[in-house]
């Protein structure tokens, strides 16, 4: 037998003919003659003296006489041969049948071998001379074995035996578990060859079938081998009382302490049937058998759906040492079917002692809530035991409990009438009077103030989505107007696949104009301009230069639009511990408005670039920059307060450390390279990067020629880049910023983009699996999840705003390490990925929220959105684009609807192999209101806790 259990090579000689087994490992109930017939004499093909074991006493139905062979070592007996006394033609004796009787280790009890017919019985010799061979069928693991002669009559026998197998390749003695159930009348899913002890429905003790080396077939309803429909099966349904909530839960003892590397559980998926491989298995190790390891690994099963046959599922142990293991396997469908589990292991030389129990009490299974440790119930219909509960500490609890909350609305209630008091002294008083296009609102004299909330897909009045802040406004007011701060999260490029192509002439359902919030404001970004002059006119959105002809009015568009939900709790927009600062802007092209700079906000609205610069159109990254900017020149950003915006240390690089290795691209200031750095950088390595991360890098490049003010806008975004630190988030390594080439260099991986990776691997559930694939296990698929999940948390937690979170902007390292970048637009390979408005915009839509689509409102919130978009790449292998089926123009549409809440917007599908509970996380993050979609906090913990203990080795 091999590692895997397989009988094949397990039915070698195991040595009485050639006696390798010595004469004191043989005895015998009794004998005629120990000198001519005694029990050493029982080998096969012996002939010397007596030529056989013979019994003293006759033998018929009742008698027990026995030849004991001492094996010492744990074997696996397989087959049997005897013989009877020949006796150079004298002898006449023969054991026409016979029984076989073991001894099972940690017992001082003899057990009785049955068949898998419940037969005792073997068939032996019909004369002397004759060798008879017979299977054991199940096998037996044991050290000693008896010999029992039967005869249906009274008569005289005598034997010769040999023993067929090998020993035994995982030493495992014994396990214990739930017994199986009966499914229907016909299919009968219990441990049929268990010879161990059944007690209340748990067997516990002995081996079965989950350990005779007998795999069943795929169609559990089918009688294959004439043995009763689903013989070779042990099933579990969920709904069992001894079952419910609770997974399927087996323990395992060997005959040493082990060094385990991998088990193997074959299992039924014949999901028409309501049967499914185990969606998850925890396996814990132990050396007495008291106290098993707190720390399981973790193996996550990606559900399939598709192909119905029974496959092994290979769990790997990572050379875990231990005597005992307790596998649990939890449902995924009311039934869990297995016929096999093996192992793959070798025995460890050494002292080792058993745990010691806590406070005198011994751990077993399903006592309290120990199976709640590490991994909640199951998510089908759970019964909980009630648990003796200290009403006393309860009632303090709830006490304590409802003064939290009674103190959190309190100064819930204080803050919120503080903040409107402040926000009605800084507009000078309450709207009183809605106007289409904006509302007028009376101020401190008396007269009326136009209050401009015209809002427009792309522009407003002035170009920005957000409006104006007044030139009158006082300076005490600039907390009003906020916005996130954004990393340089885009670059140029061209089109990858164009979906607009395949649409013709199909007219774009673009809304002009959107409806006034009606006496609110959103103050995560800007409040409307106050001005005494009326609004000035309006300037043609980038989309609507596409039609022919003018737009219809947006109550065309969306007939009764919903009331937009109120916008979420203000929060604070700082970065690290920038300090805000007010810049004053100027523009080559007219003159601006003086905007106040918080907290170094280079990243929001929109830019135009030149269209003669080697880049492309692409979304901005500074609010600074002029949308009239024709020239690619930047303007100056002077700080009023000296000391306000902290001074940062870049690293310096030279341009002789660097070796180009493939030119990505063109970004917003110029070219983008993979380079390799030629000299050792240590001085820049931290916690997060390698070596080998730190010498593979992105270099971007300020295109050469460019002015003083494009240079010191490019160094101002450099020094605040660089402050980010997370293990998720590329880091600036370097730059030149003080002589040309002026350049930047940024983190690259090993392995490059996450969707060029996904590309390049398939899910290891794959059947047939291709030669040579390379293949990524559902929990390494979450385990790059939760660490995309892990940098937006901490973007969140700076209130950054990416604005182009996919997989394209994912890159992979060694041991699957994700980190969050920002280069994906820059590689020509995407641009299929970006929509081109009036050749100036490259927007990815298929990833972005419908506020961020049609209101240019960019929040977190709208990066959660983004982030399911790519949990969906992850999990789809990026086999297909998000709503490939549809052209860029219906995308658009598609998110029209999911504003008029119409409920007739379409999401995308779920992926063949999510789980319903991922697949429900995708939806929250899709959800229309901002305030009902979660956090990154919330996701991470969530996916940490969908993939605990998973470790990527």
């Amino acid at each position: 037998m091999n590692s895997r259990g397989s009988k094949i090579e397990c039915n070698k000689p195991l040595g009485m003919e050639s006696r390798l087994i010595p004469d004191k490992d043989i005895t015998a109930s009794s004998f005629y003659d120990s000198a001519s017939v005694g029990p050493q004499h029982g080998r096969l093909k012996n002939d010397k003296n007596g030529g056989a074991w013979c019994p003293k006493k006759m033998i018929d139905k009742e008698a027990h006489e026995y030849l004991e062979i001492n094996l010492h070592d744990l074997y696996v007996i397989t087959g049997t041969k005897t013989q009877g006394r020949f006796g150079n033609g004298k002898g006449l004796e023969y054991a026409e049948k016979f029984m076989l009787d073991y001894w099972k280790p940690g017992t001082s009890k003899w057990s009785r071998w049955k068949s898998r017919n419940k037969s005792e019985i073997l068939n032996g010799n019909s004369n002397t001379y004759t060798e008879e061979t017979q299977i054991v069928d199940p096998p037996i693991r044991t050290r000693k074995i008896r010999f029992v002669p039967y005869s249906d009559h009274l008569r005289t026998v005598c034997m010769r035996v040999e023993l067929l197998g090998c020993l035994s390749p995982y030493g495992l003695v014994s396990y214990s578990m739930n017994q199986g159930v009966q499914r229907g009348n016909e299919v009968d899913l219990t441990d049929q060859t268990y010879d161990g002890i059944e007690e209340n429905g748990r067997l516990y003790g002995g081996l079965g079938q989950l350990e005779d080396g007998e795999k069943g077939a795929d169609n559990f309803r089918l009688d294959v081998r004439g043995k009763g429909k689903g013989f070779e099966w042990v099933g579990w349904k969920n709904d069992t009382p001894s079952m419910a909530g609770r997974p399927v839960e087996i323990i395992f003892e060997f005959d040493k302490v082990r060094n385990f590397s991998a088990m193997h559980i074959h299992s039924n998926n014949m999901y028409s049937k309501d049967v499914q491989v185990f969606s998850l298995a925890l396996v814990y190790f132990s050396i007495g058998g008291n106290k098993f390891s707190s720390m399981p690994v973790h193996y996550s099963y990606v559900p399939d759906l598709v192909i119905e046959h029974a496959r092994s599922v290979t769990i790997k142990l990572h050379n875990t040492l231990g005597r005992f293991v307790k596998l649990e396997l939890y449902f995924a469908n009311r039934w869990i079917l297995i016929s096999e589990v093996e192992f793959d292991s070798v025995i460890v030389n050494g002292n080792y002692s058993d745990e010691e129990t806590e406070n005198g009490v011994v751990n077993f299974p399903f006592e309290g809530n120990e199976v709640n440790k590490g991994y909640p119930l199951q998510r089908d219909d759970v019964q909980t035991t009630p648990s003796k509960i200290d009403h006393n500490q309860f009632i303090a609890l709830v006490i304590g409990a409802l003064s939290t909350v009674i103190l959190i609305l309190v100064a819930a209630i204080m803050f919120i009438v503080f903040r409107n008091r402040r926000l009605r002294n800084a507009l000078g008083g309450t709207s009183n009077t809605v106007l289409p296009g904006g509302f007028v609102a009376t101020g401190p004299n008396g007269k009326g103030v136009t209050i401009n909330m015209k809002m427009r897909v792309n522009v407003n009045a002035n170009g920005h989505v957000y409006g104006q802040v007044s030139v009158e406004e006082p300076e005490d007011k600039a907390v009003i107007y906020q916005e996130p701060f954004n990393m340089n999260m885009y670059a140029g490029l061209t089109p990858r696949r164009n979906k607009a192509l395949e649409c013709g002439g199909l007219p774009i359902k673009t809304p002009t104009e959107l409806p006034s919030y009606v006496g609110g404001r959103n103050e995560d970004y800007a409040v409307p301009e106050i001005i005494k002059t009326p609004p000035p006119p309006f300037t043609p959105s980038p989309l609507s230069s596409m039609m022919r002809g003018p737009l219809p009015p947006l109550q065309n568009f969306f007939p009764k639009p919903p009331a937009i939900p109120p916008p979420p709790p203000q929060m604070e927009k700082y970065y690290a511990t920038t300090e805000i600062c007010k810049v004053s802007i100027s523009s080559s092209s007219s003159s601006r408005s003086n905007k106040k700079c918080v907290n170094n906000d280079l990243n929001s609205g929109f830019l135009r670039v030149n269209n003669n610069s080697p880049g492309y159109q692409t979304l901005s990254l500074s609010r600074l920059l002029s949308d009239n900017n024709t020239d690619s020149e930047f303007p100056v950003t002077e700080t009023e307060d000296e000391g306000c915006c902290d001074e940062i240390s870049v690293p310096n690089i030279n341009e002789t450390q660097l070796k180009t290795i493939e030119k990505l691209g063109y970004g917003l200031f110029g070219e983008v390279k993979l380079c390799e750095l030629n000299e050792k950088c240590d001085c820049l390595y931290d916690s997060s990067s390698s070596p080998s991360s730190c010498n593979l890098v992105a270099v971007k490049m300020l295109r050469s020629g460019s002015s003083d003010l494009t240079k010191d806008t490019f160094r101002q975004q450099v020094k605040v880049l660089s402050k980010i630190k997370d293990s998720n988030i590329v880091r600036v390594l370097g730059a030149s910023l003080d002589h040309d080439p002026i350049f930047v260099v940024i983190e690259y991986m090993d392995y490059g983009d996450l969707y060029q990776f996904l590309q390049d691997h398939v899910a290891d559930t794959t059947s047939p699996l291709p030669t040579n694939a390379k293949t990524l296990s559902y929990g390494c698929l979450i385990y790059m999840a939760t660490q995309i999940a892990s940098g937006m948390k901490y973007l969140e937690s700076l209130n950054f705003v990416h604005r182009d979170l996919a997989a394209r902007n994912c890159l992979v390292g060694t041991g699957y390490k994700i980190k969050i970048t920002d280069i994906g637009m820059s590689r020509s390979l995407y641009s299929g990925d970006y929509y081109q408005i009036d050749g100036d915009l490259m927007l990815p839509i298929r990833w972005m929220s419908w506020e961020s689509i049609l209101l240019e409102k960019f929040t977190t919130k709208s990066d959660v959105w983004s982030f399911a978009v790519t949990l969906w790449e992850i999990l789809t292998f990026a086999r297909e684009q998000p709503y490939e089926e549809m052209c860029d123009e219906k995308v658009i549409e598609n998110v029209g609807l999911l504003y008029q809440d119409s409920g007739k917007n379409v999401l995308l599908h779920q992926p063949k192999n999510c789980p319903k509970e991922i697949y429900d996380l995708m939806k929250e993050c899709w959800q229309r209101n901002e305030s009902d979609r979660p956090n990154f906090r919330e996701i991470h913990l969530f996916l940490q806790r969908k993939n605990l203990g998973y470790n990527p080795v």
